[in-house]
This record gives C-alpha cells, sequence and structure tokens, in this order.
C-alpha cells in the first residue's frame, strides 16, 4: 500500500505539472475545479492500475517462494531435502577441513517403518513422519542442519558438536520420539527410531559423503542389534548403547 500510495502522490504531482503547462501554453486561466478534476482522476486511474501489478507481482513473488521451498524443503516433515541437506552442510565440512570445528553426523531411521504402514495405514505412516519432523525441530538448533533423505531415513548434521554431545541429542530425541502416540482412525501406536553417530577427524579431507556413509554403518549396527539404539562409528563399530521405551513396536 506504501508503494501504491507513492505512485498515486507522483500521478497527482505530474497531472499538476502537466495541466499547469498545458493551460499556460494556451494562454487560459488556471481553474481549481479543472485542477481538481485532473488529480481525482488521476488518482483513480493510478489506484486501479497499480493495484493490479502489484498484485500480480506479490503473485509471482509468493508463486517464487512457494517454489523455492518445494526445491528446498520435504513436504511432509517440513525438513530439508536431500540436495538442500548437502547444499546447506558442504560450508561446515569445508570450514571443518581447514579449521578445528566440531561437528558431527546423525543417521536416522525409524524402526519398523513399513510395518506402520502395512499394519495401521499409510496415513499412520504420515503421521509417524510428521510427529518426527516436528520433534526433531523442537529439540534441534537454529545452526542444525536436518535432512530427510527419502522414506524414513534421515541426516542430520550438528555443527560444534562432538560426539559426545551428538549423543545426548541422539537420546533426547529417541526418549522423545519413544513416548509419542499416534492415533490413526480407532488405532493407537508408538515408534521408536535407531541412530547412528560419526563425526570427522580435525583438518580431515575425509568428504561428507564418506561421513554420511559412516553415520549410516553405525546406523544398520544399532538396527542389526536390535534397534531402538545408538550406535557410535568406530573401527570395529562396537559403541552401541542401548535405550528402552516402553510399547516399542516389534
Amino acid at each position: 500500500m506504501r508503494f501504491i500510495l507513492v505512485l498515486m502522490l507522483a500521478a497527482v504531482i505530474m497531472t499538476t505539472i502537466f495541466d499547469y503547462a498545458a493551460i499556460t501554453l494556451l494562454g487560459q486561466s488556471y481553474r481549481v475545479p479543472d485542477f481538481l478534476a485532473a488529480s481525482i482522476s488521476a488518482l483513480i486511474i493510478t489506484y486501479v492500475i497499480a493495484r493490479f501489478f502489484v498484485g500480480k507481482f506479490f503473485d509471482i513473488d509468493e508463486l517464487e517462494k512457494e517454489m523455492h521451498r518445494l526445491a528446498t524443503y520435504d513436504d511432509l516433515t517440513g525438513l530439508l531435502n536431500r540436495n538442500a541437506f548437502m547444499q546447506a552442510s558442504i560450508y561446515y565440512h569445508e570450514l571443518q577441513s581447514v579449521e578445528e570445528q566440531n561437528y558431527s553426523v546423525l543417521a536416522i531411521d525409524i524402526d519398523f517403518f513399513k510395518r506402520i504402514n502395512d499394519q495401521y495405514g499409510h496415513a499412520a505412516g504420515d503421521k509417524a513422519l510428521i510427529e518426527f519432523g516436528r520433534v526433531s525441530k523442537e529439540i534441534s538448533r537454529a545452526s542444525d542442519i536436518l535432512g530427510r533423505l527419502g522414506g524414513e531415513e534421515f541426516v542430520f548434521l550438528l555443527p560444534e558438536t562432538n560426539v559426545s554431545q551428538a549423543k545426548s541429542f541422539a537420546e533426547r530425541l529417541m526418549n522423545n520420539i519413544s513416548e509419542l502416540k499416534i492415533t490413526e482412525e480407532d488405532s493407537e501406536f508408538q515408534f521408536t527410531i535407531s541412530i547412528g553417530i560419526t563425526a570427522p577427524p580435525h583438518k580431515n579431507s575425509t568428504s561428507l559423503e564418506t561421513l554420511i556413509k559412516k553415520a549410516d554403518e553405525a546406523l544398520y549396527s544399532a538396527k542389526n542389534s536390535g534397534r531402538n539404539k545408538i550406535s557410535i562409528y568406530t573401527n570395529n563399530l562396537e559403541q552401541n548403547i542401548n535405550t528402552s521405551v516402553s510399547n516399542p513396536i516389534t
């Protein structure tokens, strides 16, 4: 509206100038009613035209924002999609390779997700994904990078976070998820997650893709040892941390 008002004011000023110039050149007297009529006409025409074009501009702007959101975020969880996650994570990976900046990578999987879909329906599976995204965003920091790779698979990058701190975050996430009770029609269910954790050595040239793969290997170690667990990547993948929840899906 401020932009439209500026245009209307400019239209009145220009109309006054042109009217005065035309009247002077024609040798006629300047009459206030003529000025008011011209100004009112200019205001109405400018308002109508400005509203149309400004509306179109904002429609295009909103469309571009929506297209950017669809290209960046996952619809169900609100987390970054795979490509957006990788792009956002590159900065921290490059920074770590030249400076001693800690960060940790977490690979996360919803346990028995196919069973949720088969037993309660795909709408229930969607609700589980939505709730996972909501809880993840609630307990994370603004600087944390949370991504959905696809299906029930997720990867998080936690800047300035060592393995011990990442483990604490993972435990808090697991506990919060395990306390959820999701209702679908006449059924109620709970679900759990498994997590793999890794962190790059200081000033190490290991690629981001390799670190994600290591976190994924730790994740599979957690799943193979019973699910609903955290596994920290080591050469032998020996560090498994057990957690227990009430009424896990088995």
